[in-house]
């Protein structure tokens, strides 16, 4: 009980004192909040968009992925002798270990598409939409296709033959929903293989390498167009928890063994971009750091020059009864009251900034969109407002100030009574 009833006397008097050095007090807080308000933004930036990036990035490319052994590697010269024979056999093994994943199996293949005189070299992708048998859940990757829809409609279920091209495709083969295309491409025999598909959708997803270079058939008429009739080249996974990608490896040893597969995590499939990702983040703490030495050394500077500015005030005080301690815990006191208002001020204006970018975005010119490739799908940037982005700038700009009166604060300890009195 003597402890909080000095407790509160020291920021009882800590408060007054705030109060009555109005400008010194202004100066702290003003240097505090500042320093709060641009780790608030930039962090809460930062943090949210790596997340975001993350999730777009996740969604586009799946928890994990399973090749035939070689596959991957090679994948860029669509190696069809090393696809997947029975996929459907090992996706019913992995689905009876653990029920919740979602699992889309694919075949892809580099091919020639054309009507009449135009044509075009194309990725396609031969799948499986949907999770379900009835057509109700797509499959998380195969979603931005649909919900970039500008005309026709997407697969009705995993039996539903077509083709879905984007709008930039539709441009160059000058066809339009419903015109029949015709697929060229050589076949895992050797020999070139053909099948004609009418255009059941059209896509503008936005990302460069998508419309430029993706079109969507159903599985079926891809395993026929590449002769591997009852086989993948690839079998996405999503899981409920994405810790399970980390383990994934262990727990399915035996099946991946027996047919002699490959498993490659998130972490492996965007090696380079998680790279960039950390890099973010390291300039993220960096400039932290700058910000908080910055602001340590204004507040310290500011600290100082206010004890000086009350020093013979502090030797009354001292002169009286009061004990160093006592002194350095009514400066504490005080300095962190201006500390708390400063950080709670400049937080709340940073994350007001975010809440609104949030809202209207931050928009991309033309040439950062060319250049940034496919990492923006739209003309804008979102960043997610949480309030969990605001806690750690809260705390640590609170605390700075109270790091930064420990230099002032032995500078005054060294001070005898006599000193501090007669000081001018």
């Amino acid at each position: 009980m003597l402890f909080l009833s000095k407790l509160a006397i020291y920021f009882k008097m800590g408060f007054r004192n705030a109060l009555k050095y109005k400008r010194r007090s202004l100066q702290i807080c003003f240097i505090v909040a500042v320093g709060a308000f641009v780790i608030t933004s930039i962090g809460s930036f930062t943090i949210s968009f790596k997340e975001k990036f993350l999730k777009d990035m996740l969604e586009n490319t799946a928890h994990g992925k399973i090749y035939y052994t070689g596959y991957y590697q090679k994948q860029e010269i669509s190696p069809l002798e090393l696809s997947m024979n029975n996929y459907e056999t090992i996706t019913a093994k992995m689905f009876a270990k653990d029920n919740t994943m979602l699992i889309s199996p694919s075949i892809s293949a580099g091919v020639v598409v054309s009507k009449k005189d135009e044509s075009a070299n194309m990725f396609c992708m031969g799948i499986k939409p949907f999770t379900d048998k009835n057509g109700k859940n797509v499959f998380n990757t195969y979603k931005i296709y649909k919900n970039t829809l500008l005309a026709g409609r997407f697969f009705k279920n995993n039996n539903d033959s077509g083709i879905m091209i984007s709008s930039y495709t539709a441009g160059v083969l000058k066809c339009t929903l419903n015109d029949r295309i015709i697929l060229f491409t050589s076949d895992s025999y050797g020999s070139f293989n053909a099948v004609e598909l009418p255009v059941i959708g059209i896509f503008k997803t936005g990302y460069v390498d998508k419309d430029e270079n993706i079109c969507l058939a159903d599985i079926k008429s891809v395993q026929q167009l590449v002769g591997l009739e009852n086989r993948a080249t690839e079998i996405s996974l999503f899981f409920n928890d994405i810790l399970k990608a980390d383990t994934f490896k262990t727990d399915y040893a035996e099946i991946l063994k027996t047919h002699n597969l490959e498993f490659y995590s998130w972490k492996d499939l965007l090696g380079p971009m998680i790279s960039l990702i950390d890099f973010g983040m390291l300039f993220n703490t960096l400039v932290y750091f700058i910000f908080m030495l910055v602001a340590t050394v204004g507040i310290m500077n500011t600290v100082l020059i206010s004890i000086f500015d009350r020093i013979r005030d502090i030797g009354t005080l001292r002169s009286i009864g009061f004990t160093r301690m006592d002194v350095n815990s009514m400066i504490m006191a005080e300095v962190f009251i201006l500390g708390l208002f400063g950080a709670v001020l400049g937080t709340a204006v940073g994350g007001s900034l975010i809440y609104w970018l949030s809202v209207v975005g931050i928009p991309i010119s033309n040439e950062s969109k060319e250049f940034a490739g496919s990492f923006f799908n739209s003309n804008r940037i979102y960043p997610v407002f949480g309030f969990k982005y605001l806690i750690d700038p809260l705390v640590v700009s609170a605390i700075v100030p109270v790091l930064s009166a420990i230099y002032p604060l032995r500078v005054l300890r060294k001070k005898k009574i006599k000193e501090l009195l007669g000081y001018i």
